[in-house]
């Protein structure tokens, strides 16, 4: 028998043991395997089947070692098979994602070409749009008449200017302007170009100014000129300058200015006749009442005279400022409340409270509210303290947005039930109702310690 882990000597013994014949099987048994024939040892036969036998061991000696080479050179190429297949999966696995990643990026320029194409009609759009809206800005730019319009930079070279600008430089200087060029340059008069160095310097400081320039000596011209800053994110970059020329409204406004002096100065002298007349018209009055005898015609004539007196001084105030048309209410009332009370002098005990705003009305409603409040203020002192030497009179005037108050009160003896502005009995209340419906107001009579005429109006 021969070992089962060795197939390649196991053959080789095969095919030995096939090439014996029976016959040298036999003889080869008898001399070898009998044990009781010495001599087969020192035969021929049992020497050629020694050398088989040692041929055979060399030959299996030698497949064990080639076998044992080969296995060792079979399991070196496996690992470098395995690690080759590895290798491979590893390059396949990254070939795959590569694929993969490759593939995304492919998505996203995809993408990303469709999001370009969008933003390049959008910008094709846009560019449209603002050659659409420079050419309406020049356009704008272009049409003021009268109007000259120009920008510079920093270093006063031109940025933009309009057509009239251009003519007016070719006007003044005999200079054709061109833009990206020094502006000043093209100024010959040196102390003109100081001055409009000045200026384009304040502006790019960050001050933005309007001023009117005069030029010319017969021939006056006037322009307003606006200089402002240009800027870009906070950044002054240039300066933007419009000039208009004003010459019409401004030498129009110097003959209206003209014309208002010489009205003023007829009104003054209007309202000086005026008060010359009523002072004329007050005396007369006086002179008639000295001579009357008759006590209800000389009151009826101490009463119109209060009331031209309320007129003298209205016009004494309007005579005395600048504007004829309107006037402080406290500068008015004030003295004529003093003036009607001390206007008896049989009542020196009778004290005088006033509390009156200081505000504008105009002369229209002035002149009514004076003779109202006179009105008032005679009918108190004529009926309100009969049998008292001492009283109080208070005259309060407030404004509260477009709303008059007027309260004239008196601590007095009460004014009968029987007066009422809805039917007054006598001229004096009937004038105050007549006076009050011209101004679209109201007045009516409270009775408590007293009595209070409350009179409100709207201005």
């Amino acid at each position: 028998g021969s070992r089962k882990d060795w197939p390649e000597l196991n053959s080789i013994l095969i095919k030995g043991l096939s090439a014996i014949t029976p016959d040298e099987r036999t003889e080869i048994y008898k001399r070898w395997i009998s044990l009781r024939d010495v001599s087969f040892l020192q035969s021929r036969e049992f020497k050629i089947a020694a050398l088989i036998i040692v041929m055979l061991f060399a030959v299996s000696g030698f497949v064990l070692l080639w076998n044992k080479q080969l296995k060792k050179q079979i399991l070196i190429r496996t690992s470098t098979l395995r690690q080759a297949l590895d290798d491979l999966r590893a390059s396949e696995a990254a070939l795959r994602e590569s694929e993969t990643h490759f593939r995304n990026k492919n998505e996203e320029l995809s993408a990303a070409l469709e999001e370009l194409d969008a933003v390049n009609e959008e910008f094709i759009s846009t560019n449209q749009e603002l050659e659409k809206a420079q050419l309406l800005l020049k356009s704008s730019l272009e049409s003021p008449e009268g109007m000259t319009i120009m920008s510079v930079d920093t270093d006063y070279k031109y940025l933009y200017f309009n057509k009239a600008h251009s003519e007016e430089m070719k006007l003044q200087y005999n200079q054709n302007i061109a833009e990206g060029h020094n502006s000043l340059d093209y100024i010959t008069s040196e102390e003109e170009r100081g001055y409009t160095k000045h200026n384009f310097d304040r502006a790019l400081s960050g001050e933005s100014f309007t001023m009117v320039r005069e030029t010319g000596g017969v021939s006056r011209r006037f322009f307003e000129i606006l200089c402002s800053p240009v800027y870009n994110h906070n950044e002054i970059v240039g300066v933007s300058v419009f000039v208009r020329d004003i010459t019409e409204s401004r030498l129009a406004e110097e003959r209206v200015r003209t014309l208002l002096s010489e009205k003023e100065l007829l009104l003054s002298e209007v309202h000086h006749r005026i008060k010359n007349n009523m002072n004329t018209i007050k005396g007369l009055l006086t002179l008639q009442l000295t001579a009357e005898k008759n006590q209800s015609a000389a009151e009826s004539l101490r009463d119109a005279e209060r009331r031209v007196q309320s007129m003298i001084m209205l016009y004494d105030r309007l005579y005395c400022t600048d504007n004829y048309r309107e006037l402080s209410v406290k500068d008015y009332l004030q003295p004529l409340t003093e003036e009607v009370v001390g206007s008896f002098p049989g009542r020196a005990g009778i004290r005088l409270e006033t509390d009156i705003e200081d505000f504008i009305l105009n002369i229209q409603m002035l002149t009514p509210l004076g003779i109202i409040v006179n009105e008032l203020l005679t009918n108190i002192m004529k009926h309100a303290f009969i049998g008292r030497e001492s009283g109080v009179v208070s005259v309060s005037v407030f404004r509260r947005d477009n709303h008059i108050n007027i309260h004239i009160k008196d601590d007095g003896v009460g004014i009968p039930e029987t007066v009422d502005f809805e039917k007054p009995k006598g001229f004096g209340l009937d004038l105050v109702n007549m006076l009050v419906t011209q101004i679209g107001g109201s007045v009516k009579i409270e009775r408590n310690e007293g009595t209070k005429f409350v009179l409100e109006f709207e201005v």
